[in-house]
C-alpha cells in the first residue's frame, strides 16, 4: 500500500518516529502538528533504554545511530546508615544493562532523521480530531504553547507525562531543534487547506496506490480544519486524539509525585566524602519512597539526573485530579520545603548534598498518573506512546515503547492493502502492550513508594526476592521484546 495523507499530532519523540516510519512505509504526504513554538533540544532531563530494546530498535531503523548515550551497568540499592559512611549502606546490587540519554539530544537525533519531505509545523494547537467519512478531520483552536513546552509534564516522549523509571522525562513537546532543520510550518489553519479527496482510498488487494498523496486542497483550512486519510495521536498523556478513540479516558492520579532535577556532573568533583559510581544507577531507599540517580550525556558534558518519588506534603492544598505539573522554578514553598526535608532526614549525607547542587530552575515536580486505553486504534485513528497508555515511570519503558509503537506501525503498513488492515494490524500488535506495562509499573510503584518494605533490615537475598515478587513473572523492566 502506497500513497495517502497521514497526520501525526505531536512532534516529540513518538511523533518524529512515526513521521519517519510513515515515509519509509510509502505515505504520499506526512504532516506533523506540534503545539509549541519553543525549543527543547537543550532540555537536560534523562531517560534510559534497555540495551536489548535499543539493539532491536536500531536494527529496525527506529533508533538512529550516533545519538550520545551513557553506558550503565548496575543498579545499587542504598539506605541511610551513618555508621556505613556518607554514601550510605549498600543493601543489594543488580545488573542494569541500559544506556541513558539526554531527552533533548535523543529528540534532536530523531528529528534530524525525519525525511525532508515531512511537513513539520510548529505553533499549531489541535482542538479535536474526528472521523470524516473515509478519513479524519483535524480541527484547530486554542492557544499554541509559546515556550519550551510543559517542562513538568514530564514524559513520555510525545509531549506527555510518563518518562521512565530511572528516568526522566521523555515527554515534552518538540522544540525547534537547534540545527535540526525544523520546518516552522504554518500557524493554525494557515493555508494547508482541506484535503477533500484523492481517489482510490482503500487501496487494492495488490497493495496499489492509496489516494493521490497530497489530495485535493479544496478549502482554506481555518475553521474547517484539514482532512487526512489517517491520524496518529502522539500528543502525550493529555491527548486530544485519545478522546476520539476512547471518549472520557483520562489518566488517574496514583497518589504520589516525583521531584526531578539534574545538574552538571563536574560539580561532584568538589563534593568529596563518597564515590559517585558513574557506571551505576544509585537508588536511595527510605520509608514511603525512593530516589534514582544516574548520569546522562549533555550538550556541554555529563550531567547527573535524579527522580525522587514520595507522597506530596499533606495540607498543602494541592490538587492532582486533573493531569497537571509544576514547571522548573515554580515548586512553591510547600513542595520545595518537603524536598529539603526528605534530603535532610532520609538520604545518606553524600547524596543529600549532591542533589542539593541542583539549581531551582532545574528542579520540578511531576505528579504520577497511569491509564490504559482500550483500544489503541479505531477507525482511521492510532494512538502512540503516552497517548495510548500512561505508564508510571518506574519500569523505564517510555522511550522504548514509543519507538516500538512506530516500528509496529511500519510493519503493519507493509502487510496492509487498505487503511482498515493497517489499523487492525497495529491494534493487534500494540493493543495489549500498554496494559502489560501499566500493570508492571503499578506493582513497582506499590513496592517502591506506596508500601515500601523495611529496607534497612533486608538481607541481600530478601532484596532479590522482593524484586522478583514485583516482576511477577515479567522478564524485567525496560519494556518488552518485539515479536520476531
Amino acid at each position: 500500500m502506497r500513497g495517502g495523507a497521514v497526520v501525526v499530532v505531536g512532534g516529540s519523540i513518538a511523533g518524529c518516529a512515526f513521521a519517519s516510519a510513515a515515509v519509509r512505509a510509502g505515505a504520499g504526504e506526512v504532516v506533523v502538528l506540534e503545539r509549541t513554538r519553543g525549543r527543547l533540544a537543550d532540555r537536560g532531563v534523562g531517560l534510559c533504554v534497555h540495551d536489548d530494546r535499543a539493539a532491536e530498535l536500531v536494527a529496525a531503523g527506529a533508533l538512529p545511530a550516533g545519538i550520545p548515550a551513557h553506558r550503565l551497568e548496575r543498579r545499587r540499592w542504598v539506605v541511610r546508615d551513618p555508621a556505613a559512611g556518607a554514601g550510605g549502606r549498600l543493601i543489594w546490587e543488580q545488573p542494569f544493562p541500559f544506556h541513558s540519554y539526554h531527552w533533548g539530544l535523543l529528540w534532536r537525533g530523531l528529528r534530524e532523521a525525519v525525511p525532508g519531505s515531512v511537513d513539520y509545523r510548529q505553533g499549531v494547537a489541535v482542538a479535536a480530531v474526528e472521523a470524516d467519512g473515509d478519513g479524519v478531520r483535524v480541527r484547530y483552536g486554542g492557544a499554541p504553547s509559546g515556550g519550551d513546552g510543559d517542562a513538568a509534564s514530564g514524559g513520555d516522549v510525545d509531549g506527555g507525562r510518563g518518562g521512565d523509571a530511572v528516568g526522566g522525562r521523555a515527554g515534552g513537546r518538540a522544540g525547534d531543534g537547534e540545527g535540526a532543520g525544523d520546518r516552522t510550518g504554518s500557524a493554525v489553519g494557515g493555508g494547508a487547506g482541506d484535503r477533500a479527496g484523492g481517489g482510490g482510498r482503500g487501496g487494492d488487494a495488490d497493495g496499489g496506490a492509496v489516494g493521490d498523496g497530497a489530495g485535493d486542497r479544496a478549502g482554506g483550512g481555518g475553521r474547517g480544519g484539514e482532512r487526512f486519510d489517517l491520524a496518529v495521536g502522539a500528543d502525550g498523556y493529555r491527548s486530544v486524539v485519545r478522546e476520539a478513540v476512547s471518549p472520557g479516558a483520562v489518566p488517574h492520579y496514583a497518589g504520589y509525585v516525583c521531584w526531578r532535577g539534574n545538574f552538571d556532573a563536574g560539580l561532584l568533583d568538589g563534593l568529596g566524602g563518597a564515590p559517585s559510581h558513574p557506571e551505576a544507577v544509585t537508588t536511595i531507599c527510605y520509608p514511603g519512597g525512593s530516589c534514582v540517580i544516574y548520569r546522562i550525556p549533555g550538550p556541554q558534558g555529563p550531567r547527573v539526573n535524579w527522580v525522587l518519588y514520595a507522597p506530596p506534603p499533606t495540607g498543602a492544598g494541592l490538587r492532582f485530579d486533573d493531569p497537571t505539573s509544576f514547571p522548573p522554578g515554580a515548586l512553591g514553598g510547600e513542595l520545595a520545603g518537603h524536598l529539603r526535608t526528605l534530603l535532610e532526614q532520609e538520604f545518606p549525607e553524600y547524596w543529600a548534598r549532591a542533589l542539593a547542587l541542583t539549581a531551582p530552575g532545574d528542579t520540578f515536580v511531576q505528579p504520577i498518573y497511569d491509564l490504559v486505553t482500550e483500544p489503541a486504534a479505531a477507525g482511521r485513528l492510532l494512538l502512540a506512546g503516552d497517548a495510548a497508555s500512561v505508564v508510571r515511570p518506574h519500569n523505564t519503558s517510555g522511550a522504548a515503547k514509543a519507538l516500538q509503537d512506530a516500528t509496529a506501525f511500519g510493519a503493519a503498513w507493509a502487510r496492509a492493502s487498505s487503511w482498515e488492515e493497517l489499523v487492525a494490524g497495529y491494534q493487534a500488535a500494540r493493543g495489549a502492550a500498554g496494559g502489560q506495562l501499566v500493570a508492571l509499573a503499578r506493582r513497582l510503584g506499590r513496592a517502591q513508594v506506596e508500601r515500601t518494605p523495611a529496607w534497612a533490615h533486608m538481607t541481600t537475598a530478601e532484596a532479590a526476592a522482593w524484586w522478583e515478587a514485583q516482576l511477577a513473572g515479567a522478564a524485567g523492566i525496560g519494556g518488552q521484546a518485539m515479536p520476531s
